[in-house]
């Protein structure tokens, strides 16, 4: 489940396993080697919320920009529309 492969995968003995191994046939007997926040799992989803939580350079620099250009752009639409409307009413 965790190395991606499509159809399940022999084991010698000694071979490691990881969670989500299933049992074909047969007894199995393993040494549990980490729990908790130490298994595969848990440092797969520690890198994830990680990488969601960092922002890219580029990201902090398109924030910066449309904090000055949407308002910037909302001002100036209403200025046009103000202009706009007075010619066409004639004041």
């Amino acid at each position: 489940m965790l190395t991606g492969e499509p159809l399940p995968v022999a084991k010698d003995v000694g071979t490691a396993l990881t969670g989500g191994s299933i049992n074909g046939e047969g007894r199995i007997v393993m040494q549990v080697g980490a729990v908790g926040s130490e298994t595969v799992l848990s440092h797969i989803i520690r890198v994830v919320e990680d990488a969601q939580a960092a922002k890219a350079p580029i990201q902090r620099m398109v924030y910066q920009f449309s904090a000055v250009f949407v308002p910037v752009v909302l001002v100036l639409a209403v200025v046009i529309l103000l202009t706009w409307h007075s010619f066409v009413c004639g004041e």
